[in-house]
């Protein structure tokens, strides 16, 4: 079934930029990534959102999920949809197959004692499988209610089929799908995995055009990512972030103040940034500009494993790529400031 929405509420929205994906409940709930390193990891992470109120916006599905027709079930969902952003979405009910679906939630690594604080994700997956389909959970661990998955146990024991809803989003621009959320259902799908049970869902597909959605990305995941969470996300996320408006963002900019400060690697999608706005010749972008570098001039690690970027001739590789400078002094960081910005005329 495909369903238009034009006059949406906005409550339940999917966020996505092709690197990185935000299911919003009115507030972000979940956010996934990837490990960039050089693997097959994933990261994620989930909030606190209250379960009450994820409840109270499908109270109304629920009994129909439990027992209703096909048709009563498309019906209640087209009528939940008035709660999501406009768009076209694809209703289609199926059968999730346990020996082709993996169900991500916290905890699935385990980290050592040797491993610091500040390097222990939320959620991580690795390796992320790619050989089977992945449900990504939206409910922490500790709101799932033992007694509720006995509840929904004993009624798929006595014949009832009771489905779950999964959400995702398809872009046509690289043909790419976000992560696929369960929205609804965490102690259905529990029930069904105890009893070793394949699992009927309602499938919701928005199909979207994504441009330009990093920033509200940034915004909305920051207050339930840690602070190294937060960094390693702005910092790989180098595709995306010269379309970023820091400079009327403040939020972010004191966000990336930090990184430039601390951090000895910063990526290239910082670098890139700073070049586009220096090219832009744009006064407010330029003064803005100017105290960033006048920041990372200062960073903590500079003669200790400072790393900067540049496009440039490589000579490992023999050839004009992304390539680095180790920044040792405040003589070797104008050294970076004149390959990266020739024009510029700063020095620290």
């Amino acid at each position: 079934m495909e369903v238009e929405i034009t006059n949406g509420q906005n409550i339940i929205q999917l966020l996505f930029d092709e690197f990185a994906s935000c299911l919003v409940i009115e507030t972000a709930l979940t956010v996934n990534w990837p490990d960039c390193a050089g693997s097959v990891g994933q990261y994620y992470a989930l909030s606190n959102f209250s379960s009450d109120k994820r409840n109270s916006l499908t109270s109304r599905l629920n009994q129909v999920l439990i027992d209703g027709e096909e048709e009563e079930v498309y019906n209640s969902i087209k009528e939940f949809l008035e709660l999501f952003s406009n768009g076209i979405y694809n209703v289609n009910i199926y059968t999730m197959k346990l020996d082709t679906y993996n169900f991500m939630y916290e905890g699935q690594v385990e980290y050592s004692e040797n491993v610091a604080m500040n390097e222990r994700f939320s959620g991580a997956f690795y390796p992320y499988s790619y050989d089977k389909l992945n449900i990504f959970f939206t409910t922490p661990n500790h709101a799932i209610n033992n007694d509720r998955v006995e509840y929904y146990k004993q009624i798929i024991q006595n014949g009832l089929r009771p489905k779950t809803i999964t959400y995702e989003l398809y872009s046509p621009i690289n043909a790419d799908y976000t992560a696929c959320y369960l929205l609804d259902g965490h102690h259905k799908t529990k029930a069904y995995i105890e009893l070793g049970l394949d699992i009927p869902t309602v499938n919701i597909v928005k199909t979207e055009r994504v441009e330009g959605q990093t920033q509200a990305i940034l915004n909305a995941s920051a207050p339930i990512l840690k602070d190294f969470e937060f960094e390693h996300f702005l910092i790989n996320n180098y595709e995306n972030l010269e379309n970023v408006d820091f400079i009327n963002d403040s939020f972010l900019t004191s966000k990336l103040d930090e990184i430039l400060s601390k951090k000895s690697q910063i990526g290239i999608g910082i670098p890139q940034l700073f070049i586009k706005l220096d090219r832009s010749k744009d006064d407010k972008s330029l003064n803005w500009l100017i105290e960033r570098l006048k920041i990372l001039s200062e960073n903590q690690t500079m003669g200790n494993g400072l790393i900067l970027h540049y496009y440039g001739f490589s000579k490992s590789l023999n050839c004009n790529c992304w390539t680095y400078d180790k920044i040792e002094n405040v003589e070797d960081f104008n050294n970076w400031i004149n390959k990266i910005l020739p024009n510029n005329g700063y020095n620290a």
